[in-house]
């Protein structure tokens, strides 16, 4: 399998350093810059080209040629966009070839005959025979075989030879002399028709060549064709050279590189593409109910004015405390008063006593109905027992006794005998 786990970050790096570099130098290092002005100059000497009344009919014709499209009348503008839409890409095609073509042959005219002169060795066409071999001794055996006993040397190449010559009995071409390697064309420019060379290696293999046929060139329409050819291209790169050169730097000016944005830690250079696999913390959802009210710090509850020490601390009821009544004490409590106990103090409350008063404050289990007070409207919540018991009272009770009642005789202790 290929690994791709670098793609993203080496595409970062790539994007970053693209976006860094003027457009006009990466069209430039690309060869895209050279390819968009070549195609731009061959575009104006296309559209310089005017066809006679005489050559339009000629030029509709093979601009039609093997399509089932009916030909245009003339070749007044909007002529191409008058054929069906499938056919008017191939036809203007055709069309920027008969106008290239026709510009070539007006502007070459005289320069083809010399140019061909100069050319013509280089374009005869060749066919010759070849045997690929990877040992020199077994090359030199074929080689003698070949000039004493007069062995075909298409049965040879057919059985020996190493390369996709054997399936053609060894015979390559036509072809021009100027196609195959250099080494080969050297060779082959000094071979008669049915000359063999002695075997030569060109790169890890060891040749044997025998010319068969040899065809000079001549001054025909593919030649002139390929002669004009060319020659445009021979102009058109020293047009490109010399203006490419001197519009570059007005190109850089007009072009500046945009700014690159400054990447986060871990991300590529153009912040889009994150460099580590880590995914960045997703923010937490806010939470589904309102925090609860902290809870209100517990009070003490007021005692004896004799004994400050002997205050007990009471946590705060989980309800809104009642409405101070008329003598500033809840409302449904009896104040403190020093004759309920014989010495004017609230007593010390012992260990068991507050064990006691924390089972009777303790919530009632899930489910268990709370008794409803007296007192409480029905529309606020219910006060349990326990938990008004310890808010009206000044001390706790004992756990066994009830709260005490001031009009209640008081109960004689038991005898000790009994």
């Amino acid at each position: 399998m290929i690994p791709s786990h670098h793609l993203e970050a080496d595409l970062g790096d790539s994007l970053a350093v693209l976006a860094s570099t003027p457009l006009a130098e990466l069209l430039l290092q690309h060869g895209i810059l050279r390819r968009l002005a070549a195609d731009h100059l061959r575009r104006r000497l296309r559209d310089s080209v005017v066809f006679s009344a005489e050559e339009e009919p000629l030029v509709i014709a093979r601009l039609c040629q093997g399509t089932s499209v009916i030909p245009p009348t003339s070749l007044a503008p909007g002529w191409l966009e008058q054929l069906p839409p499938l056919v008017q890409g191939p036809v203007r095609d055709r069309w920027d070839q008969i106008r290239l073509q026709k510009w070539m042959e007006e502007a070459y005219r005289d320069q083809l005959e010399p140019y061909f002169l100069e050319r013509r060795d280089e374009l005869e066409q060749v066919v010759y025979g070849m045997i690929r071999l990877r040992n020199q001794g077994a090359a030199e055996e074929l080689y003698l075989r070949l000039l004493d006993d007069q062995a075909d040397f298409g049965d040879l190449a057919r059985s020996h030879s190493l390369g996709e010559e054997r399936f053609t009995r060894g015979l390559v071409g036509p072809m021009q002399i100027s196609q195959p390697h250099p080494t080969i064309r050297s060779v082959l420019q000094n071979l008669a028709v049915g000359d063999l060379h002695p075997p030569f290696r060109v790169d890890n293999w060891i040749l044997l060549v025998r010319m068969e046929h040899r065809q000079p060139a001549r001054l025909n329409d593919a030649t002139l064709l390929q002669l004009s050819q060319e020659l445009l291209q021979r102009d058109l790169d020293a047009v490109l050279d010399a203006q490419l050169e001197a519009l570059y730097p007005g190109l850089l000016e007009a072009f500046p590189p945009r700014p690159v944005p400054v990447a986060d830690p871990g991300t590529a250079v153009t912040g889009r593409l994150p460099l580590s696999s880590e995914a960045a913390p997703l923010p937490q959802p806010a939470a589904a109910h309102p925090p609860a009210a902290s809870a209100a710090p517990a009070e003490p509850v007021p005692q004896a004015d004799g004994d400050p020490a002997a205050e007990v601390v009471l946590p705060a009821s989980p309800v809104p405390s009642p409405s101070p009544g008329p003598t500033g004490s809840p409302s449904g409590s009896r104040p403190a008063a020093g004759g309920d106990h014989p010495d004017g103090a609230a007593p010390q409350p012992t260990l068991a006593a507050l064990d006691a008063q924390a089972e009777r404050s303790a919530p009632a289990p899930p489910g268990t109905p709370a008794e409803p007070s007296p007192d409480s409207p029905p529309s606020q919540a219910t006060v349990s027992e326990p938990a008004l018991s310890a808010a009206t009272h000044q001390a706790p009770s004992p756990p066994v006794a009830a709260p005490a009642v001031p009009d209640a005789p008081a109960v004689p202790d038991a005898p000790a005998g009994s």
